[in-house]
């Protein structure tokens, strides 16, 4: 039986949902916040899929969506909210219909589900999949996940919420409590009050170089800003041989523009320097440091070579935790009270005791592993770090941030046998008792976790907000100039917070999951071995891996050096390596595998998607998010799929970054998540005129059906393209009678021949009058009506131009380059560089490429005309070069250009058209200037011929 997701899915509704639930940090799903993860899945879309997945394929009309929409916690019509105020709470928030309890009348139709399935994600990663199943209400959700942080997350935001619910709140609130009281009285002589009363919030560290030139030592600045919005910055006193940091309180005199960055010009309002002005820019750029006292600059190469040498030589005096650096201020009060002070000589001399006390204490916390003492694995993320000599990541640490990270690692540890003991006292049987320690400790770890985010030499002080900005604010181990520090007495940005934020997370799962019914099977291990242990799964639901995105081992082993301390006899299975295993990762991954990288990953790939096919049930899906927008990538990814035994039934795209417009500027199509439904292939290969019979017919049908949805521009191309496989994938592979084409070959003809069909029937519709207009003209507006905008995947973009009905050479380069109205780039798109077409706009066009009398030209033109201030009549006559036809490209392009753009040269150009359709179309001023012109031309030839006959 066919599946409703293999015929319909709101594509807008998810989108628009999507775009609200990740609007900001303070609104972000309970289950983002739980523990950084860098790859989560937009939790509606997963959540519709995992719906429409088992309910079975009916016809939509507008009531049964409403209805669809309202079950699964969409309380309102996003359709009719686009650029307004929602008046519904956002969708993430409102548990769905269960399963069990879902049914739908309308029209003596009866909707309910097919059964109450079985699902599995086996490269879970951070949960959004299985999340959303258990909230839908899946009999039994399978979690799996090969890297062993993830694995941890699964544990704490699926398995153990469901099982304990509400008590697990309470008791990971009660044992965090009295493990941070223990904290804070060991610890609390490394942090010494303000003398104006009060705890610190935070400490903020610049790192140091000396000048090779003057002796100084030099403060690393990225900028003076303390805080642009409470006006603080710290000002630099050259005295002597020092170079002294002040916080000083400023306001803003001016501001002047260098390259991409602003520098301010401040005064000092207060204290001994008042009235003094200096600019804002530091003294770092590309990692060369300018030295405050004499000019000299450091080249890179240097500043690195005395950093390592610094670490080395500290490291030999038996000192860990080392850093050239040098703290400069002290930050009080959170939120819009905070105000900046320089560190006392009490502070200065709590952080000197806290290294001497680490010194002394190193070998005792080694050998009761309270630190991690592995080194650093060389990788496409960590190299950063290690070119300044951090081999281990111990050294990503402080002194102070380490001693009390150990003390941390040690009073979890002791927890655990509380807990145990506790529950044993209760009559729990000694499973049961290891079984919730294990919960406990589970979310206090994931508690460390959030503590080393924010209290690492990797952190970054955030100027415009006042907060430390954490250290994964990348996906990569960043370097940093400027790194904060927790004051752990505090209770804003210490132990104590990072409990509040975990409790919060869990309180928001464990509320989202109360209700919930499912078996939660959480599985450890690589998804090739995995997926083996099952068979005649519902649903398999992924999200996998692609290429180089994202280096998850690699990242992860920050954090796996210090949970493994804590975890490695709780969860043996998963933390038994001195690292995160990444034998069987599947990721592209140069450094690690170098020319053998790509290959390695698209066979594992392969053989994964292979074996879910042999646990999938006969009449089981396949559902896949793919995230990679290569179109190379992206063939290479359906071919995968086709070449394991799939058919490709359905694909929806789903943009989790929406604009006010639904016309998208720029990058929209590298902003789409695309989802794959595919089942298991029963036939094995046909002949080509066999599948190719009524192509064009069956393409058109699903486009008109699709926009009968309401889809249109990107999401009509990947309909139609979806339409394209689902016909090819039936009878793949597919054989060529002449035995010239390869199945590859006619898989790409297929997906071309969908994507002219898309265009030719979206010229007619958008721009009917434009059909017979230059082909590079078409190209520019089918680029923004199709939602690409100006920076489009080469892949998209050949099969655009080959649709426009060029054939010889590279279309593109036919097209687009020939005519200047664009070039080629490279851009980065999941972790590698890809070709991309960036088209310019009027105000990027140089003089020569204007030319050419091609209707975008003559636009163009017009549009900088109007621009420079000239006369609208001038700009009549501009215009008048393109015929009668240019009122209308002109108005077909200012249809499809955004309403939003953040590009202020596509704003322009998209005002300038507004002026020329009202100014000069709606009045005729062009036609008037057609006739001169013509007239002109006439008088001309009759002036010539004349000229003959007096000859």
């Amino acid at each position: 039986m066919r599946r409703l997701i293999e015929k319909w899915f709101p594509v807008v509704e998810a989108s628009v949902e999507a775009s609200r639930e990740r609007g900001g940090p303070n609104i972000l799903p309970p289950i983002y916040f739980l523990h950084v993860y860098w790859t989560r899945k937009p939790l509606i879309p997963s959540r519709i899929a995992s719906y429409l997945a088992v309910l079975p394929e009916i016809e939509i009309n507008d009531e049964i969506r409403k209805q669809l929409l309202y079950h699964m916690g969409i309380k309102g019509d996003p359709l009719k909210v686009i650029g307004k105020r929602f008046d519904y709470s956002i969708a993430e928030r409102q548990n769905p219909t269960p399963l069990s309890k879902f049914n739908i009348n309308v029209d003596d139709i009866e909707i309910k589900p097919v059964k109450i399935l079985t699902g599995a994600d086996f490269m879970a990663g951070g949960g959004s999949i299985p999340f959303e199943m258990i909230r839908v209400g899946y009999e039994k959700v399978i979690a799996g996940e090969y890297n062993p942080v993830a694995f941890t997350i699964l544990k704490a935001s699926l398995e153990y919420p469901v099982k304990y619910g509400e008590k697990l709140v309470v008791d990971v609130e009660k044992y965090g409590k009295k493990l941070i009281k223990k904290l804070k009285e060991e610890v609390k002589e490394y942090y010494p009050p303000h003398p104006i009363g009060g705890q610190p919030d935070g400490y903020i560290w610049v790192k140091t170089v000396k000048c090779t030139h003057c002796g100084r030592e030099i403060p690393i600045l990225m900028s003076k800003w303390l805080d642009r919005e409470r006006g603080y910055a710290l000002y630099p006193e050259v005295k002597g041989n020092n170079i002294e940091l002040h916080v000083v309180k400023v306001k803003k005199i001016s501001s002047r523009k260098k390259g991409n960055t602003t520098i301010d010009l401040v005064e000092v309002t207060d204290g001994p320097f008042k009235g003094v002005q200096f600019e804002t820019e530091g003294n770092q750029a590309r990692g060369a440091v300018k030295c405050m006292g004499c000019g000299y600059v450091l080249k890179p190469e240097k500043v690195k070579e005395q950093y390592k040498i610094f670490i080395e030589e500290r490291e030999a005096q038996e000192y860990k935790g080392v850093h050239p650096h040098k703290m400069v201020a002290v930050v009080m009060g959170g939120g819009k009270n905070r105000k900046y002070y320089e560190p006392t000589p009490e502070m200065i001399e709590a952080y000197k005791k806290a290294e001497e006390d680490l010194k002394n204490q190193w070998d005792e916390l080694v050998a009761k592993e309270l630190v991690p003492i592995q080194q650093i694995p060389v990788g496409e993320k960590t190299k950063e770090p290690m070119l300044k000599g951090i081999q281990h990541f111990y050294q990503l640490f402080n002194a102070r941030q380490l001693l009390v990270h150990a003390k941390l690692v040690e009073l979890i540890k002791e927890t655990y046998n509380e807990i145990l003991n506790e529950e044993l006292r209760k009559g729990k049987s000694r499973e049961e008792a290891e079984d919730y320690a294990k919960a406990i400790i589970a979310y206090l770890t994931l508690m460390l976790g959030k503590i080393i985010n924010y209290n690492s030499t990797l952190t970054s002080w955030n100027r415009p907000r006042g907060v430390i900005r954490g250290t994964f604010d990348s996906h990569a181990y960043a370097w940093t100039w400027d790194y904060g520090e927790f004051d752990m007495l505090s209770s804003n940005a210490s132990a104590e917070w990072a409990l509040r934020n975990s409790i919060k997370a869990l309180r928001g799962i464990v509320k989202r999951l109360k209700d919930s019914n499912s078996q939660v099977e959480v599985v450890y291990g690589d998804a090739e071995e995995t997926t083996q242990k099952y068979k005649d799964l519902d649903v398999i639901f992924i999200d996998p891996p692609y290429y180089g995105a994202v280096q998850h081992g690699e990242l992860s082993d920050y954090f796996y050096v210090w949970f493994r301390l804590i975890l490695k006899d709780i969860y043996p299975e998963a933390y038994q390596f001195l690292e995160v295993p990444k034998s069987e990762e599947a990721v592209y991954n140069e450094v690690r595998w170098k020319k053998l990288a790509e290959k390695r990953y698209e066979d594992k790939i392969k053989r994964i998607f292979k074996n879910m096919r042999d646990a999938l049930a006969d009449d089981g899906l396949l559902l896949i998010w793919f995230a990679h927008k290569a179109g190379e990538a992206w063939i290479k990814t359906v071919k995968a799929l086709l070449d394991a035994g799939y058919s490709i039934s359905a694909m929806w795209s789903v943009r989790s970054e929406m604009e006010r417009s639904l016309h998208i500027a720029g990058k929209a199509a590298l902003r789409t998540s695309i989802l794959f439904v595919c089942r298991k292939r029963q036939g094995e290969g046909a002949w080509l005129p066999d599948v190719m019979r009524d192509f064009d017919e069956k393409i058109l049908e699903r486009i008109e059906e699709l926009e009968s949805y309401g889809l249109f521009g990107p999401d009509l191309v990947m309909g139609a393209q979806a339409e394209a496989l689902r016909i090819v994938s039936e009878g793949w592979p597919v054989k060529d009678p002449s035995g010239e084409r390869t199945p590859e070959q006619i898989l790409d003809e297929a997906l071309n021949r969908a994507v002219g069909i898309v265009i030719n029937h979206t010229l007619k519709k958008v721009a009917p009058h434009i059909g017979d207009v230059d082909a590079p003209t078409k190209f520019y507006v089918l680029a923004y009506s199709l939602g690409y905008g100006d920076i489009i995947d080469y892949d998209d973009a050949r099969r655009i131009a080959l649709a426009l009905g060029t054939t010889e050479g590279d279309p593109v380069e036919e097209i687009v380059i020939k005519h200047n109205i664009g070039k080629f780039q490279k851009v980065d798109v999941e972790g590698k560089r890809t070709k991309a077409v960036k088209l310019y706009n009027a105000f990027e066009r140089d003089e020569k490429s204007l030319k050419e009398d091609l209707m975008i030209n003559i636009l163009h033109r017009a549009i900088r005309a109007l621009e420079d201030g000239e006369s609208i009549d001038k700009v009549a006559t501009i215009l008048a070069k393109g015929g009668h036809y240019i009122c209308e490209v002109a108005k077909a392009l200012y249809e499809v250009l955004p309403e939003e753009t953040k590009n202020k040269n596509l704003q322009k150009e998209k005002l300038r058209l507004k002026d020329i359709l009202v100014g000069i179309c709606n009045v005729g001023l062009h036609e008037i200037a057609i006739e001169k012109m013509e007239e002109a031309k006439e008088q001309k030839r009759l002036d010539e011929f004349i000229k003959v006959r007096k000859k």
